[in-house]
């Protein structure tokens, strides 16, 4: 049973992901973003992680998904910050989306990955 809810949270994470990655806006440079968020990057390019931007209400969201160890699809994790760089939505592991997650993701608009680390970027090219 554990299996099976593993499986499906992982399925709902990469249909979020798969639905980033096929927006055609990627970031040209870092240097648009706020300071938290271009020492964040540097922090990231260490493991498998991506940034997806999310417009919410009229402002910006920064997705951070970071990959858990393979196979491990429990593990993997995205945090949302505010533009602020303060926490917003801490999602991943087994368990079910509570009413601010539904909330966010029914109005928040995908603007796509603005950013991967290099061993995604390698990855990616691999497949």
């Amino acid at each position: 049973m554990k299996r099976i809810i593993s499986l499906l949270m992982s399925a709902t994470l990469c249909v979020v992901l798969m639905t980033a990655c096929k927006s055609s806006q990627q970031a040209t440079s870092a240097n648009n973003y706020p300071d938290w968020l271009q020492a964040k990057m540097g922090v990231l390019n260490e493991r498998h992680s991506e940034i997806t931007l999310f417009e919410h209400e009229g402002q910006p969201y920064y997705a951070v998904f970071v990959k858990g160890p393979d196979k491990s699809y429990d593990m993997n994790r995205t945090t949302i910050y505010d533009a602020n760089g303060e926490v917003y939505l801490t999602l991943g592991g087994l368990r079910k989306r509570n009413d601010k997650e539904i909330q966010f993701f029914n109005n928040a608009e995908n603007k796509g990955v603005i950013w991967q680390s290099d061993i995604a970027r390698e990855k990616k090219t691999k497949q």
